[in-house]
């Protein structure tokens, strides 16, 4: 219990640097008092358990498919947070024997009234759409009935919906949906275990469908990312809160993927055309849609005084706090070969490399008894995060100076084509 509440502390604090803005909603619907399945999409390796283990208060177990479990420092990260492997064909048929046992110990879990996470689609894939949900979830719920009569489990649908996996200081919107009681399929499974199966799955994918900003046809991703682009750029610039408990993002970008999902073909032709000129402009002037829209912030004098005074606060504070950043990105690029891996092992190598070097940076700090030294070591992890934010703030100040100086005439006209792409 301790490791774990210290490591989802930690992962905690991490995810708050790595994410720039971190959105919650509707999580008081996952009891911690009953036996609990929340039935999550799967985009990245393990970045969702890590959200959504370090959010809620308790302790929790993780369906994971047993590839990511590796041997050093990320196998120790996902053991000490709850992971459980799970195998898969592609594992071998040897391996899908250890399956059973794993079963059995998840149906002991939920009748000790434990929260199990699942990813219904059985896979990692990082697209924008809920992909098949398999029976898994369904014959875990019925699985703890049978072995110990448990009818009173709740299944929570839930989306994790990313803007940029792969990007560092971008969002993440997790959504919780109203909880799906297993009870309400008793009289149908009794009579009939596989249709139970098949309704209550079918039902789960409904219900997450509404959790998950979902793009029906991959021929519209692009189109769809570029309304995403333009919603985006009407949010706040507020540094803090990093996590809300809110969902008004996520709505807002699962209401453009739906319009667009329904969008008939010659409507939609049409825009495709308008949007991808637009954004031809700004890729050919180097400019961003956010500057488009608020283009004057470049004269905003408080911006300015703050790039000017935290300049060199911003210098130390990438200089003593970028070496696990570095070493992170070095270490993907040199060992991870899939797209969905990149992102969760960057993050845990990091975070990890982080507490190593300041651990032994303030144990010999203490040891040599140094105030000034000592001082230095925990203003370190402020410094760092003030550059983080301080590069946030000049991204804008610096695409918004760009877009003053192109020129009246480029500025008039792409604000007037902007003014055309809303819908």
């Amino acid at each position: 219990m301790f490791i774990y509440k210290t490591v989802a502390n930690l992962v905690n604090l991490g995810l708050r640097v790595y994410f720039r803005k971190i959105y919650f909603y509707n999580d008081k619907v996952v009891s911690l008092d009953k036996p609990v399945l929340i039935a999550s999409n799967h985009p990245t390796a393990f970045i969702e358990p890590l959200l959504i283990g370090s959010t809620l208060k308790k302790p929790i177990f993780y369906l994971v498919r047993a590839d990511v479990f590796k041997e050093g420092i990320v196998n120790y990260f996902t053991n000490a947070f709850g992971m459980v492997p799970i195998y898969r064909r592609v594992d071998g048929f040897s391996n899908l024997k250890n399956n059973e046992e794993i079963f059995r110990s998840l149906y002991k879990k939920l009748s000790e009234n434990n929260i199990i996470v699942v990813f219904a689609e059985g896979s990692t894939i990082q697209e924008k759409r809920l992909r098949a949900i398999k029976k898994g979830t369904a014959r875990l719920a019925f699985g703890a009935y049978e072995k110990y009569g448990i009818e009173d489990i709740d299944i929570i649908p839930t989306g994790v919906n990313y803007t940029y996996p792969n990007q560092y200081r971008k969002e993440v919107m997790v959504e919780f949906g109203d909880p799906i009681r297993l009870a309400d399929y008793m009289d149908i499974y009794k009579e009939h275990p596989n249709r139970a199966i098949v309704q209550l799955t079918k039902e789960l994918r409904n219900r997450m469908q509404d959790c998950v900003i979902g793009i029906d046809d991959k021929a519209d991703d692009e189109l769809a990312e570029q309304h995403f682009v333009m919603n985006r750029s009407y949010l706040k610039e507020n540094i803090f809160p990093i996590k809300q408990l809110s969902n008004d993002e996520m709505r807002s970008e699962w209401d453009i993927a739906d319009k667009i999902n329904k969008m008939e073909a010659g409507e939609k032709v049409i825009l495709k055309t308008k949007t991808q000129n637009y954004f031809n402009q700004l890729d050919q002037h180097k400019l961003k849609d956010y500057s488009v829209l608020n283009g004057n912030q470049f004269f905003n004098i408080f911006r300015t005084i703050f790039l000017i005074i935290g300049f060199l606060p911003m210098v130390i504070g990438t200089i003593v706090n970028g070496l696990p950043i570095l070493a992170g990105h070095i270490y993907v690029k040199k060992t991870v070969k899939f797209l969905e891996f990149e992102a969760p092992t960057r993050f845990a190598f990091s975070l990890v490399s982080y507490l190593l070097i300041w651990i032994i940076l303030l144990i010999t700090s203490l040891v040599m008894w140094n105030p000034y030294f000592i001082g230095f070591v925990l203003l370190m992890p402020v410094l760092g995060y003030f550059a983080v934010t301080y590069f946030d703030v000049f991204g804008k100040w610096n695409a918004d100076r760009r877009f003053v100086f192109v020129g009246k005439e480029v500025r008039d006209r792409l604000v007037d084509e902007r003014k055309q792409l809303r819908f």
